[in-house]
């Protein structure tokens, strides 16, 4: 468990933005949280793609063969 102290300013602005989302100050502060760690775990999912497509361990298929293949 982690405690967190925020300015007066901060504060507020949580606070409102949690009423507006129909949640307390916790359940928001905690839902921002997971969001950024699943943000932060895409993004090192993407740079790990986009090094292998740099070292040629990974290609790209052109959209028209997607399309083609599934019937889009």
């Amino acid at each position: 468990m982690h405690t967190l102290q925020f300015d007066t300013h901060t504060e507020q602005a949580i606070s409102q933005l949690a009423t507006l989302a129909g949640k307390d100050a916790d359940q928001f502060i905690t839902d921002l949280v997971l969001e950024f760690l699943e943000n932060e775990d895409d993004m090192q999912d993407a740079e790990s793609v986009l090094t292998a497509l740099a070292e040629g361990m990974e290609s790209t298929v052109p959209w028209e063969s997607v399309k083609a293949e599934h019937g889009l």
